[in-house]
């Protein structure tokens, strides 16, 4: 049989996910004889370590983080040659993030307005106003 230079048959393309789910980038070869896949990213080889599993044409990368985002390269190389394709992978910041704030004591001076602004990453999210109120004490002069 005739040695066949890998060719790519799938990969993931682009991929997205937010932040802290799990996520599979694959590649897919065909070639004679059958082609030992890699990854890199950045010019570095990926191997299995901590939230990253490499495992011929997958990995999977859990619990990701921004940190994770950029193109991942796989190369699907045998006697014959070699070819290598790009995956895109893009984190996404979830719509849902909780945010709390916690004020533990505002000492407000008569008529003046108190106000905490809550901000986000540059972004202001809500505003809260305490006003005051001055109300008549009533007398409690004994007779």
């Amino acid at each position: 049989m005739m040695d066949r230079k890998p060719k790519v048959m799938f990969h993931s393309g682009t991929i997205k996910s937010e932040l802290g789910e799990d996520v599979q980038l694959e590649c897919i070869f065909s070639g004679r004889p059958l082609p030992k896949i890699s990854w890199t990213r950045s010019d570095e080889v990926l191997k299995s370590r901590g939230r990253v599993l490499v495992s011929h044409g997958f990995v999977v990368i859990k619990n990701v983080t921004e940190a994770d985002h950029g193109v991942y390269t796989c190369t699907g190389e045998n006697i014959a040659g070699s070819e290598s394709s790009s995956v895109t992978f893009d984190v996404l910041r979830t719509s849902n993030t909780d945010v709390s704030v916690t004020v533990s004591a505002v000492t407000v001076a008569v008529s003046v307005v108190a106000l905490i602004a809550m901000v986000l990453c540059g972004l202001i999210l809500g505003v809260v106003v305490w006003h005051k109120k001055t109300t008549a004490r009533k007398s409690t002069a004994r007779k």
